[in-house]
Formats: C-alpha cells, structure tokens, sequence
C-alpha cells in the first residue's frame, strides 16, 4: 500500500482493517484499533476466524467464494449466511456502481458486543477491507422493532393493539384480511364493533375481571365480519405496563380457527344426526332426552314420549324401491316435526321409528291428543315418484315420572307400549301401564318356549268342519294350529301365532303345516274317506317368500297328494301390496291345479278392480260380520253385498264363525254357499275326525266327482 493509500486508509472516519486473500488482518486503520481496543502490532496477522471466534468455518468458506468473485469482473455471488455474535444470520449481497468499475459489496450484521456492523469491500491494489461501525443502543433498539415490526405485518395471527380505555391503536394485515375491515374503518374504534352477540354479559363480566388482575385472558370469541359472517377466533388479550406499573395498552392476539371449528360442526353433526331426515339419531336422543328430563325434575313438570312406528313401511319401501322410501321418510319426517313444533325433541330412532317428547304435558289425554293428530296426519297420501303411498302409525306412549325417570326407562317402556298398539291391529296408540312389564317378561319367556316347541314338535293341527249349507254335507274341514306344552298345558294361537310373526319363525311352521295338512288328508283318502280338499292359511312371510311355489310342489310330491286336493288361503291385504307379482304367482299356482280362496273378506284393502283380476275359486266372508248379522243393519248389508258379489264372479262364498240357529238361518236365505262354525261342528283332532265323519249319516254315500275341500290356517279359532 503506498504511503498516501496508507495515510487515507489510516485516516478514515470509520474503523477498517486491511485483508488479505487468505482473511488476515494486514493493517488496522487507527479507528480500528480505538475500537477494538487492541494495537496494530497484536491485530496484524490474526485471522478473522480468531478474532470472531468462527469455530464453524464460515468466514473462510465465504471469503472463498468473494475471492472467486473477485477474480471475475462480473458474475453472481452465490447467497450464504453471514456470522452474527458466534452465530450467522441472514446474509445480503448489493451490487454497488462507481466511476470507474463496479465492485461487490458485503453487508453483514456481525455485532461484537451487539454493536458492530462490519462491511467487506474489495478495493483494487488495497486488496479487502473490511469497515466496522459502531452502533448506538438506540440504533439497535430500532432495528429491532422495525424488525418485530415486520413479524408482526407478515404474521397471520390476528393482532389488535388498544389503548388503555379501549380505543383501537393498530391492527395488522391479517386481521384486516380476516374481518375484511380497513385500518381507516377500524382505528378509532372499539372491539366492540365486532360483537356477534353470541356472547353473553358473563363472558365479558369474566374477561374485564381477568384483566384488571393483571392476567391474560384467554378464550374463543365469535365475532363478525363486515359482511356478517361469523369467525371464530382463539385469542389470547395481555395487558401492557409501562415502567411505573400503569397500564397503558392491551395486545390481542390470536389465529382464526373458523374452518377448524366448522369441521368439528359438521363432524359432531354427523355423529348425532339421521343424515336423510336432520333429525337427531339414536345417539343424541338419549343425551337430549336426558337433560330434559333433568330440567322437567327441577322445575317438577310432566312429559310425554311418544314412540312412532311406520306401519307396512317395509312392503312400501319394497314396492316403490328405497329411492322413493328414503323420499318417503323425509316426508314423514317432515310432518312430524311441523305437528310437533320447534320446541319439541323430534328423533329418529330407527328404521321406520321416531321418537317425539311432548314437554309440560298437564294430563295424559294431551299426549293422546297428539298421537292421535299424528296418526291421522300420517294416514294422509304420500306422493312419491313412483305414485301415492299409504302408510299408518302404531305409537306407544310413555310418561315422566310416573312410567319411568331414565331416557332408558322411557324408550324401552314406550316399545312395550307401541308393541300393544300394533297387536291391537295398528293405526292406534297406546299407553305404558305397569302390567305392560309383567307381559313383555311373560312374552319374552314364551319365545323361549316356542323355539323349544319347535324342537320337541308340540305343535299338533285340529280340523273343523265345513258344511254345505243347501245339501247339509261336509264340504270341508278347516285345520287350526294347536299348541300343547310338555306339562300338558294348551296356549291359545291369539297368543303364539304373532309371536311366531315376530319372531320369523311363521315361514318354518307355516312349511310344517302344509305339509302336515297335505300328508293326513292323503291319509284320510288312503282309509277310505272321500277326497278331502285341505286349505292352508299362508302367513304374510309365506306368500311374499321366493320360493313359495316350490315349497308348495314339494309338499304336494312328498304327500302324495293331488293339486287339486290343496287350497290355499291368503288374506286380500296380501295381495294388494304388490298386486302385479301376487297375480303372477296365484297364476302359477292355479295352473298347477291348487285351489285359491281369498280369506276374512271385508276386513283389508278391498279392490274390485283387482279381484276380477285375481285367479280364485272361493269368497270367506269374516266372522266379524257374521256374528252381529241378525242384529246389526250394517253386517246385514255387508253379508248380502259379499254373497251377491261372489256369485256374480262365480266364486264359491262361506261364512265363518256361524254359532247361532239365526246366524245359519240368515245366511242360507241369502244363499250362502258354505257355513263354518262352533254351531255346527268344533275343532277336532284328525282321528276325531275320521269317526266324526263316519258318524254322519248323511255323509255315508260317495261325493260326487267335484272333491270336496279340507282348510287348515294359522289363525285362532273362532270363539264359543
């Protein structure tokens, strides 16, 4: 360096010192020396890395790369990390123009004692220099809040500084991005400008409190945005002292956490919700019933349940498929909720059940009230896609606290209770009493023993006859399902038949009573008794099962017994449910030679465009009209139509449950064909039979060619 270099070197205004290629220190100009505290002869020679205790080699790697830089006249540098303290921190290159050529220019934040920067230029013929500047303590204490500053503009934590009095100082970006308000429109103001009011005065009661003792407050506040929209946000509000303890600001912060509190929403929604309906499911219905009776216990109110069974939901879901069923449920959702009103608990529980709890119920009668305006509202005509559908409801009601004091206590004794309503035919409601519990206990123990009797072959047929009502001939014997227990104790068919529905174990029994039936009227005709046509009463599960026409092949081939000695049974509700597939199947079967007749005729959905259509030989009028029809205008009425309709479609027509002279007297003079009942002969076992028959004098001649006919049924006798 020559001596004017050195003297203007030595001279500068700032501290500097002389490097050479390899980062050791040549000279230190006077500056230099004052501030490092140290003389020339110590400084000369010491390498950078010792005298910023570089211990992991960066200092050399990036004189390196500037000597590389050097060499060239022009080119990139490529970026590194600069040394602050014993650390590095973030580097900058500029590219600084002259007169005479450009020269490369590093600035590093490199403080010894947290009050130096040093910058490193390449000077042509000096070689590096490198400037340290010191730095004055306010100097650092604004470059550190200009940088606390940009954390605080680029962070998305929402951050809203207030005053002592509450008047909005400042609010960051991302708090404006979020309320989608402007720093004009929002200055000036008070937090309160973003109240929702989902909260209430307790909450900010608690918040004020927290804050006056000096502590945090911390919670999740649901504001609103200038468009209206709510956000929630999870905020944490600190208050700011100065030196004397006064408090002069408070800080805000905190993250908008809207979109994690909609998926927990939709998430918990999910869980306790019947997606096809909105109501809430079985899950959330025990909680919410639950607290409501909490609530009726503490104020001392009554409250109703009521449980809702869909009555022939299943043969409507089968008939228009499950796309027009989930329609359909929606529909019934929807007037359940609109009877019951917003302030009633609606639920679905399951499949074809909902649940409504009816509160500050004053009487029983108000709850009846209820169920029987739903029961009607539900008979009305849904209309689907793939037509109208009719749909009725058994409902089981219960009441708090005189039925139970649990969700659980409730919901299982309102089952009992809707169990009663459908036995009593359905399209009625029931209340839970106390002998319910000793019934379903007692029914329960039943299912038990018919599985048993199943096992151990219990069941045994009786036969009642049936009589030609011009000629006086047995024309028939109608066989009727017997139940004796292993101790010799009988239960009625009222009792067991149903059970055996609920249970599906009808399909089984139903198969053993046609072949039973099919096999003894073989053997009556083996012994010498005319042909005996034997009638089987199909079940509902019967007739709607797949293989029903097999089934019945099978029995008739096993037996030995002619088609035409078979008939079969079936109630007209049967039928109408799904009229195409029961005409196809009566088809099948009357051309196999069965005989068809149509069971407890008047009591079901009675079509007469349908019946046309339907391939049976035989009308059984019910024993419901028959029994009033010399004192009741109506029966009267319904008998003759029946009779008279019958002939008109050349049907055969009997009438069941005759138990009177007068009845048999009746129905004769309007010409009924057949007549069944306790007046003219009971139920008997199969042996009983044979002598009965043989007994009968006017019985004793051959029958003519047209067979006569034999009935067994699953359905209780008719009462003496």
């Amino acid at each position: 360096m020559h001596s004017q270099q050195e003297f203007i070197f030595d001279h500068l205004p700032v501290a500097a010192l002389q490097l050479d290629m390899q980062g050791c220190i040549k000279a230190a100009n006077s500056a230099a020396r004052v501030l490092l505290g140290q003389r020339q002869q110590t400084l000369v020679g010491t390498h950078l890395v010792e005298l910023f205790n570089d211990k992991e080699g960066k200092i050399k790697t990036l004189l390196q790369r500037m000597a590389r830089c050097c060499v060239q006249e022009t080119g990139t540098c490529p970026p590194f990390v600069a040394l602050e303290s014993q650390k590095l921190s973030a580097e900058s290159w500029q590219e600084m123009s002259s007169t005479s050529e450009t020269s490369l220019i590093l600035e590093l934040q490199l403080p010894i004692l947290t009050q130096v920067e040093v910058v490193f230029r390449c000077v042509p013929q000096m070689g590096w220099l490198l400037v340290l500047h010191e730095r004055t303590r306010e100097q650092e204490t604004l470059a550190l809040m200009q940088r606390y500053f940009q954390i605080i503009e680029q962070t998305d934590d929402l951050i809203m500084i207030t005053d002592c009095v509450g008047k909005i100082d400042y609010v960051n970006p991302a708090f404006e991005r979020c309320t989608g308000l402007s720093t004009k429109e929002i200055l000036g103001q008070t937090p309160g400008m973003l109240k929702s009011g989902k909260h209430d005065s307790r909450f900010y009661m608690r918040l004020w409190r927290t804050l006056q003792q000096g502590q945090p407050f911390r919670d999740v506040f649901i504001n609103r945005r200038k468009d209206g929209s709510l956000y929630y946000e999870e905020k944490t509000i600190t208050p700011l002292r100065d030196a004397s303890g006064r408090v002069t600001h408070y800080i805000s912060t905190g993250k908008d956490i809207s979109k994690h509190v909609e998926t927990q929403e939709r998430l918990a929604y999910v869980a306790n919700h019947d997606i096809l309906t909105g109501l809430p499911n079985r899950t959330a219905l025990k909680e919410r019933l639950d607290r409501r009776i909490q609530r009726a216990q503490l104020e001392d109110k009554q409250l109703a349940l009521l449980l809702i069974d869909l009555d022939r939901f299943k043969q409507v879901n089968d008939s228009f498929g499950h796309r027009s069923g989930d329609q359909l449920l929606q529909e019934v959702a929807r007037r359940i909720a609109e009877l019951g009103g917003p302030q009633q608990l609606i639920a679905r529980q399951s499949a074809d059940e909902f649940i409504v709890l009816l509160e500050n119920i004053r009487t029983p009668r108000a709850a009846a009230y209820i169920a029987h305006k739903l029961i009607h509202e539900l008979e009305r005509p849904f209309d689907l896609e793939g037509g109208h559908a009719y749909l009725s409801a058994s409902i089981g009601i219960t009441l708090y606290p005189t039925d139970g004091n649990s969700a659980s206590q409730l919901l299982h004794n309102a089952d009992i209770a809707m169990q009663r309503a459908k036995e009593s035919g359905g399209e009625t409601y029931r209340f839970f009493t106390d002998d319910m519990t000793t019934q379903a206990a007692q029914r329960l123990q039943m299912e038990s023993q018919l599985r048993q009797a199943l096992l151990h072959k219990e069941f045994f047929l009786e036969y009642q006859p049936r009589i030609d009502l011009k000629q006086g001939k047995l024309v028939a014997v109608e066989a009727l399902l017997r139940w004796k227990r292993a101790d010799g104790s009988r239960v009625s068919p009222a009792e067991f038949i149903p059970l055996l529905e609920e249970m599906g174990l009808i399909t089984s029994v139903g198969e053993w009573v046609l072949h039973t039936a099919c096999r003894e009227a073989r053997y009556w005709q083996e012994i010498g008794l005319p042909k005996i046509r034997v009638a089987v009463n199909l079940s509902a599960r019967q007739f709607h099962q797949a293989n029903l026409y097999d089934v019945v092949q099978k029995c008739l081939f096993h037996s030995g017994l002619p088609a035409s000695c078979l008939e079969l049974e079936i109630t007209e509700g049967l039928m109408i449910d799904n009229v195409q597939e029961s005409i196809a199947l009566l088809q099948r079967l009357n051309h196999m030679g069965v005989h068809l007749s149509i069971d407890d005729f008047g009591t079901g959905y009675s079509s007469l465009a349908y019946l046309k259509r339907f391939p049976v030989h035989t009308l059984k009028v019910d024993r419901s009209f028959v029994n009033d029809v010399t004192t009741d205008p109506h029966d009267a009425a319904i008998v003759q139509t029946v009779i008279h309709l019958a002939h008109n479609l050349n049907l055969t027509v009997t009438a069941e449950g005759i138990e009177t002279q007068a009845q048999l007297d009746f129905v004769r003079h309007h010409g009924c064909n057949e007549g069944q009942g306790y007046f003219l002969a009971r139920p008997m076992p199969s042996e009983n039979l044979i002598a009965w028959y043989q007994a009968q004098s006017e019985i004793t001649e051959e029958t003519s060619q047209e067979p006569t006919q034999a009935s067994a049924e699953l359905s209780p006798p008719p009462s003496s």
